[in-house]
C-alpha cells in the first residue's frame, strides 16, 4: 500500500509544495489546467518524488468526475491525501 498525494494546483506553489512536505507520499498527482501547469513545474524540481501531472479544464464538471472516478479506482487500495487548498474549488 502507497501513500498517494493528490493536489489541485493553482497559481501559487506554496500551498503545493507545503502539502507535499508535510504529508511525505511515496507518490505525487498534480491536478492542474493550462493557466497552472507552470507551478507544477516548479513544484516538480523541488522534490525527489514520483509524480504525475493531469492536465483538466476547470470548467468542465463532466470531465472532473471522469478523471475524479479514475483516480479512485486506481488508487482503491491506497492511501491517499487529497490537497484541496490550491487550485480552483
Amino acid at each position: 500500500m502507497s501513500k498517494v498525494h493528490i493536489t489541485l494546483v493553482g497559481a501559487q506553489a506554496a500551498p503545493v509544495y507545503n502539502g507535499i512536505v508535510a504529508t511525505e507520499p511515496d507518490y505525487v498527482i498534480f491536478i492542474c489546467s493550462d493557466d497552472s501547469e507552470k507551478t507544477v513545474k516548479a513544484v516538480v524540481t523541488e522534490i525527489d518524488i514520483p509524480n504525475e501531472k493531469i492536465l483538466i479544464s476547470p470548467t468542465n464538471p463532466i470531465e472532473i468526475a471522469k478523471i475524479a472516478k479514475q483516480l479512485a479506482d486506481r488508487f482503491n487500495e491506497d492511501e491517499v491525501i487529497l490537497n484541496i487548498s490550491s487550485g480552483l474549488k
